[in-house]
């Protein structure tokens, strides 16, 4: 167990990036936050497009704490954009600048929309009319034409 017989000690605990590395990812996630593509920021880090885009991604991971799919990364990095330009329009809007309150709003929205805050409520109606058949002994297939009797009045809910 000699290091210098060949044998390599074993370290237990987390493994610490260089700090160039980590650095070349804030940068990565910077430029990729102002639309930036890969090509381009590789050209200014001085690294391949294959490298960037690779390191792009882990820090775009890293912001979100768990294993995540393509798609949640880059709704990730679209509210990191969003978060971004929030930042610098948002001394204009608690100013009271009307402009800068509109852009703000519409930045919120874009940003909740993405978090799925403003998505409507889905309801199981088949499930629903299958308890009340069970629970109130009724016909499933009544409740269901009553259901769709009900829907059909309501513009809203597909109805005409």
């Amino acid at each position: 167990m000699n290091p210098s017989r060949g044998m390599v000690p074993v370290v237990k605990g987390t493994v610490i990036e260089p700090p160039d590395t980590m650095r070349l990812k804030r940068e990565i996630l910077d430029l990729r936050k102002r639309a930036l593509p890969y090509d381009y920021i590789a050209d200014q880090l001085g690294i391949t497009p294959e490298e960037a885009k690779s390191l792009g991604m882990q820090a775009i991971r890293g912001l979100g704490g768990d294993e995540i799919n393509d798609i949640e990364l880059a709704k990730r990095l679209q509210i990191e954009q969003i978060d971004a330009m929030i930042a610098g329009i948002y001394p204009k809007a608690i100013n009271g600048m009307f402009e800068a309150i509109d852009r703000m709003v519409k930045l919120l929205d874009a940003k909740a929309k993405l978090l799925g805050l403003n998505a409507a409520t889905k309801i199981d109606i088949e499930n629903r009319l299958v308890i009340m058949a069970d629970q109130m002994g009724a016909d499933i297939d009544e409740l269901r034409e009553i259901a769709k009797e009900v829907i059909a009045g309501y513009p809203r809910l597909g109805g005409s």
